[in-house]
């Protein structure tokens, strides 16, 4: 019973997203927007399986790495961390592309002079779930974009870029996304 329930709290929680209020105290917290994009981020941990290479053993951390400017950081530092998987969660600031390769989750900002196209280049079939908040970052090559609509937040996937990297997205969080595909350098107008 508890199990069927979780998965109802889990499909309404993807599926409405959450309405964004601003909280009466936000001066010490990270914006909403932000606390809500980060829950979303854990919730992913549990829809996707990493290929086997990324693992030295069954108990092996999850990293989410926090690249570029970015305020979702001090998000992800506020949510109480469980284990998914039977695995601990870390979060690290990553300042260098190679430190980015390290991590499981790769959480992308503004990135001052690196383009994302040298970013998603560098991650290519590193088993790196790339998460991102700006136009077009999807279609570009990332695998999973926030936006707003009408003041709740979105999300949209890219599957052939998780199926580059060898990750494997559950269908059920497929079916809640905005599917999009990778924009070809061709198809510039």
């Amino acid at each position: 019973m508890i199990k069927k329930l979780n998965k109802i709290l889990i499909v309404a929680f993807f599926s409405l997203g959450i309405h964004l209020l601003t909280p009466p105290d936000s001066s010490s917290a990270a914006p909403i927007e932000y606390q809500v994009k980060a829950a979303f981020i854990y919730k992913f941990i549990n829809f996707i399986e990493w290929p086997d290479h990324v693992w030295n053993n069954s108990a092996d951390t999850i990293i989410i790495g926090v690249f570029g400017e970015n305020p979702i950081l001090e998000a992800l530092y506020s949510i109480p961390r469980q284990k998914f998987k039977g695995r601990q969660i870390k979060i690290k600031k990553i300042k260098n592309l190679q430190d980015l390769k390290a991590s499981h989750i790769a959480v992308i900002g503004e990135a001052g002079n690196l383009d994302l196209k040298n970013i998603f280049d560098h991650l290519k079939r590193a088993g790196v779930l790339t998460i991102g908040d700006t136009k077009e970052f999807a279609r570009k090559g990332g695998m999973i974009n926030f936006y707003l609509e009408k003041e709740k937040v979105r999300f949209e996937m890219n599957p052939e870029a998780a199926e580059e990297a060898d990750l494997k997205i559950s269908s059920k969080i497929l079916r809640l996304a905005k599917i999009v595909r990778t924009k070809l350098s061709s198809d510039k107008n």
